[in-house]
């Protein structure tokens, strides 16, 4: 009987990141279907991953083993659920990316690097108003590159 790959570890983390998924209630099978990969062998409504993701590593082999699957089942399962979520939040990596991006170009760091100050300048020597300060302050904002990064970020939002 094959051994699954996958550990105790892989499945807590899959299983938590899969309870807040848009796709807990869909079948299994037709998430295995979407990945045109391996095909889940349990048919059925009730077969979700909100069934699944409930139980611990040992109590899904142990339902895998009474509905007469092996242990390498639950390494699929894994795989679809993982697989999944990658597409269950395909702007994930966008939203970094371009995260990233917006500092670099930051119209505020670039000013002050063309006129000469350097983005650690701390915005207690600034002459900014007492309220602007206060307000760095209070969101724990000590450069005046941070403080671009922040004003840009709030711009946004």
């Amino acid at each position: 009987m094959p051994e699954p790959t996958f550990t105790e570890k892989d499945w807590d983390e899959v299983r938590t990141a899969f309870a807040s998924s848009i796709m807990v209630d869909t079948q299994v099978s037709s998430l295995a279907q979407n990945l045109d990969g391996p095909t889940w062998p349990l048919k059925g409504k009730d077969e979700t991953p909100a069934k699944y993701i409930d139980l611990s590593y040992n109590e899904v082999l142990e339902l895998l083993a009474l509905k007469g699957q092996t242990a390498d089942k639950l390494d699929l399962l894994i795989t679809i659920l993982k697989e999944t979520l990658a597409f269950d939040n395909p702007f994930g990596d966008m939203v970094e990316q371009t995260e990233a991006a917006s500092v670099r170009d930051n119209p505020l760091l670039k000013n002050l690097t063309r006129i000469g100050i350097p983005e650690n300048f701390p915005i207690s020597l600034t002459a900014l108003g007492t309220d602007t300060v206060e307000f760095c302050k209070l969101e724990n904002l000590k450069t005046l590159g941070e403080f671009a990064v922040f004003a840009q970020g709030m711009s946004r939002a």
